[in-house]
């Protein structure tokens, strides 16, 4: 019986990615590199890609839940599933979930417009800190000490334009 092929999608190959190779190979586990960065993929059929399973490792969060998602949808075995990448990449959803679970987890409040931003972030006290649902490496999050501060990121945030900078994750 032959071993599985593992693609493994990536953007780079980062240290981790070296060692998951390595110990891929070590095991005897034939893979394949896909690089996302060169990836095309039609949404009209199963991807052909000359592999049994894939494992994710992209560095950008949106490549790696589209390209799930595509790969889920025609049934082609992934690690992770979209379903656990879109919650894992999504602050909210990850607390929501440690919450239901009984995990301890910060105060919590989210809140949809610049107004209620600002109520949340008073009724929690300062300081605070505010963070986008998506992202990662602790960008784009900041400590709010004051009231001022509060309004100023609020405001920033409001312009950004993106919808996802208009949903408040506040802790």
């Amino acid at each position: 019986m032959n071993s599985p092929r593992v693609g493994v999608l990536l953007s780079r190959v980062r240290v981790e990615e070296k060692l998951l190779l390595a110990e891929l190979e070590s095991r005897g586990v034939d893979t394949k590199v896909i690089d996302d960065r060169e990836l095309v993929l039609a949404v009209e059929h199963k991807p052909e890609l000359g592999v049994d399973v894939i494992l994710e490792r992209c560095i950008q969060h949106g490549t790696a839940l589209y390209a799930l998602s595509v790969f889920d949808t025609w049934g082609v075995p992934t690690v992770n599933r979209y379903e656990v990448a879109e919650i894992c990449g999504n602050k909210l959803l990850t607390t929501m979930r440690l919450i239901r679970d009984g995990l301890p987890s910060p105060r919590t409040r989210v809140a949809f417009t610049p107004e209620s931003a600002l109520a949340a972030i008073e009724e929690l006290g300062y300081p605070v800190v505010l963070k986008p649902l998506i992202g990662s490496w602790g960008r784009l999050i900041s400590k709010v000490n004051d009231r001022e501060a509060a309004e100023a990121i609020v405001e920033h945030k409001d312009v950004l334009g993106n919808y996802l900078h208009s949903i408040y994750y506040v802790q």
